[in-house]
């Protein structure tokens, strides 16, 4: 269940460094906004209560991560307090450049950009995406059979991808998981290999044969409404109040 309330973010942040057995961080993220009941509780309660965490020498940086790329631009927007990062995953790569859009808007403002998600959560992996993979069928089977091709050509797909956002302009970090050590020398390779010539033609046959075509290349919206028919299924589900004043409650707290 997320809890955005001030009072949780002040709590959450002191159970993490905690755990941690860290006096501070540099960045501290408000995860997933999205599944927030509204925007308005994240600008008028969770943003504060960082700005709070920040100024009391707990973190330097605030950010904000989520899938729907209109929601991060629209708390970039409308935020009173400064946001130094925002996090998008699966929205710049093969198959979806969602986030590209709104690059130059973030630059502005000042906001550097973490490109999460190379592979689209497995999508365009040999072993394939999860089980609870969220993308629609059609995008599945366009990602399967994209990688069958370019392994049919010589080549790896996840490989031709990390490569390719590894060297996007404007993007200040990368952000990829390695679960294996195999996998960290296969990460380090692409970061400092550029694609071939070979690479970047099937690239770009992927993209015109396999991703183009489909249209709609995200799932935005499915987590988040299976997410709120739970809630209501277990009775979860309570109503928001917004006191604007209410963050100064918590100054004792830091």
């Amino acid at each position: 269940m997320f809890d955005f309330s001030a009072e949780r973010t002040i709590r959450s942040v002191d159970e993490s460094l905690a755990r941690l057995r860290l006096p501070s961080v540099d960045i501290i993220q408000i995860h997933d906004l999205e599944y927030a009941p509204n925007l308005e509780i994240i600008l008028s309660e969770t943003l504060p209560a960082l700005e709070k965490i920040v100024n009391s020498g707990k973190a330097r940086f605030i950010g904000i991560t989520g899938y729907p790329v209109n929601k991060l631009q629209e708390v970039v927007q409308k935020s009173a307090v400064p946001i130094d990062t925002v996090l998008s995953y699966c929205r710049y790569g093969l198959f979806n450049r969602d986030l590209k859009d709104v690059i130059p808007e973030f630059k502005e403002d000042g906001v550097g950009i973490i490109n999460a998600s190379p592979l689209g959560m497995g999508l365009l992996s040999k072993e394939g995406p999860p089980p609870w993979h969220a993308a629609p069928e059609s995008l599945k089977r366009a990602a399967k059979e994209a990688v069958q091709y370019a392994q049919n050509n010589g080549e790896d797909l996840g490989k031709i991808a990390l490569k390719y956002c590894y060297r996007l302009p404007d993007i200040a970090t990368t952000l990829v998981s390695m679960e294996r050590p195999d996998l960290v020398r296969a990460n380090y390779d692409a970061c400092v290999q550029g694609l071939s010539e070979h690479e970047n033609q099937v690239m770009h046959e992927v993209v015109k044969k396999f991703f183009i075509p489909l249209g709609r290349t995200h799932w935005e919206n499915i987590e988040v409404t299976h997410y709120w028919e739970n809630m209501e299924n277990a009775g979860l589900v309570k109503p928001v109040i917004i006191q604007p004043g209410n963050i100064d409650e918590f100054d004792e707290a830091l």
